[in-house]
């Protein structure tokens, strides 16, 4: 839903009334003083534009404090990628964007919101690594077998598409069962350098 400063359209609408109405209300309050009526009547509509000016600006407050937020957790993050604080951070940064990527409305914002994902995004890719410091090494040493023998045999055969193709289904498949640690990624940059040969 778009919005203008971090507040919704509904909210804009309130914040315009509740001004619209508390300057009705000071000058019925002058008209009551100078005839020298009672302004008793008028009290409880000053506490509505109150809570009308008030609760727009309160989730503007909100919007920009969360914002400003965001971005020092996401900077913390991408500083210090390896920070075993980070998840932490992580989680709390992704109940943030849960609560105010919505209403991002400026591009500044937008930068913001897609600078935070970026850093979730990373402490989940580093968590998963971590997590999992074996299964590069251990589980995929067939399919790098597979990519630098099918390699070999293309850089020997440069022009058989059957080749061609069995390495390019390799190279996909070590990519995405890890190929995250030194060797697999020599192999798969060695890999497409031969098939981006003609």
């Amino acid at each position: 839903m778009p919005t203008v400063g971090g507040l919704y359209w509904y909210e804009l609408v309130l914040l315009v009334l509740g001004v619209a109405l508390f300057v009705v209300l000071l000058l019925g309050l002058r008209r009551n003083l100078a005839a020298g009526k009672s302004y008793a009547g008028l009290l409880p509509f000053f506490v509505l534009t109150i809570a009308m000016i008030a609760y727009p600006s309160i989730k503007s407050i909100q919007y920009n404090d969360g914002m400003v937020q965001i971005d020092t957790t996401a900077d913390q993050i991408a500083k210090n990628p390896d920070d075993p604080g980070n998840k932490a951070r992580s989680v709390e940064l992704q109940a943030q964007l849960n609560r105010f990527a919505e209403r991002a409305g400026s591009e500044h914002d937008a930068a913001i919101i897609k600078k935070a994902r970026d850093a979730v995004m990373l402490v989940e890719k580093n968590s998963k690594g971590k997590s999992l410091p074996g299964r590069q090494t251990q589980e995929n040493p067939e399919i790098l077998e597979k990519v630098s023998a099918l390699t070999k045999q293309v850089e020997e055969r440069p022009k058989e598409a059957v080749l061609r193709q069995q390495l390019a289904e390799a190279v996909r498949q070590l990519k995405s069962s890890g190929g995250s640690n030194p060797a697999e990624k020599a192999a798969i940059e060695r890999a497409e350098q031969v098939l981006a040969r003609p």
